[in-house]
């Protein structure tokens, strides 16, 4: 008996992704879109088919709304998707946030360009996806053309980002951007990136990929960058990746307090995250906004340390 396939939509929230039965009440939601893909799976088994029935279960065919598909977490960059389909790319970005809504024909138009993207993608999976064993490295050469050198690079970097650091460099007299980053086992995994012969083409696509990296890494110090809006309640949301070192996260906050200086503070822990929610005194405004700092789970002392930052904020900054 042929078992239908179960139809999950994907949708981005402003802390990761939120997956639902499109037919039941299940739902799942994790930081990354592997992560829930898999969580909403193991959902569905449970409460349609037991632990012990899970085989019985037919695959899940995902629905992906615009936004979904991108972000600082997805490998595809909506500017070289709208340069790739001749769109502008300020209206595939109000299409993206929902500002518009785009007619059918201009669904087709970026979903045949995703699917294209996938496509140029898929063809460097088994490369990625199998390092040389001696080196663990991944070698792309420099005749790639830059959507493919920043996608490949995204995708290495959402990878390894919240279990280990990263050293890179950019080599001009090799001509290459290499990137490891320091796991638990050894040889670390590397990734290189080819750059043309030209010098200052090799610099400009370096230059490039060193924002890809800051951008994925969150490497600025810079609160305005980690503003997302929740647009069903309209809260605006700054969520700080857990591998950020504290240094990083304290200054986050610091941050987050003298811009929302006037609203109360409130601190919330759970067993992922600090959560420091601000809002506004004024009844007019009506305003929230909340600061995620998500624990880093090989340091124990996070907790205390962000509370003490926001204890003592007051006297380190008082107001004027």
């Amino acid at each position: 008996m042929k078992v239908e396939p179960f139809d999950v939509l994907v949708e981005r929230t402003a802390t990761g992704y939120h997956a639902r039965s499109i037919f039941s009440n299940h739902s799942a939601s994790d930081e990354s879109l592997s992560e829930v893909k898999e969580s909403i799976r193991k959902v569905i088994s449970y409460y349609r088919f037991g632990n012990e029935e899970e085989q019985k279960m037919g695959a899940l065919r995902f629905t992906y709304t615009l936004a979904s598909l991108f972000g600082k977490d997805s490998i595809l960059n909506a500017k070289a998707l709208a340069e790739r389909i001749g769109m502008n790319p300020g209206l595939l970005s109000q299409y993206i946030s929902g500002a518009k809504i785009p007619s059918e024909a201009q669904l087709q138009r970026i979903m045949e360009g995703v699917r294209a993207a996938g496509a140029e993608l898929a063809r460097l999976q088994a490369v990625i996806a199998t390092p040389s064993a001696r080196e663990r490295e991944v070698w792309l050469p420099a005749s790639e053309p830059q959507e493919t050198r920043e996608a490949v690079l995204t995708a290495f970097l959402l990878d390894y980002r919240d279990d280990c650091n990263f050293s890179y460099s950019s080599k001009n007299q090799g001509f290459s951007f290499r990137i490891t980053a320091f796991t638990d086992d050894k040889p670390h995994p590397t990734l290189s990136i080819g750059l043309p012969a030209d010098h200052q083409e090799a610099v400009k696509i370096a230059e490039a990929l060193d924002k890809v990296v800051e951008d994925v890494l969150e490497l600025r110090y810079n609160l305005a960058e980690r503003k997302t809006t929740d647009w069903k309640t309209g809260e605006t949301i700054y969520p700080v990746l857990r591998q950020r070192g504290q240094a990083y996260k304290l200054f986050m906050i610091d941050a987050f307090l003298k811009l929302y200086q006037g609203y109360t503070p409130e601190m919330v822990s759970t067993d992922a995250a600090f959560l420091i929610k601000a809002t506004s005194k004024d009844e007019v405004r009506n305003g929230k906004a909340t600061l995620i700092l998500n624990y880093n789970p090989k340091r124990k002392d996070e907790q205390e340390a962000f509370e003490e930052a926001v204890n003592t904020f007051p006297k380190r900054f008082p107001a004027e």
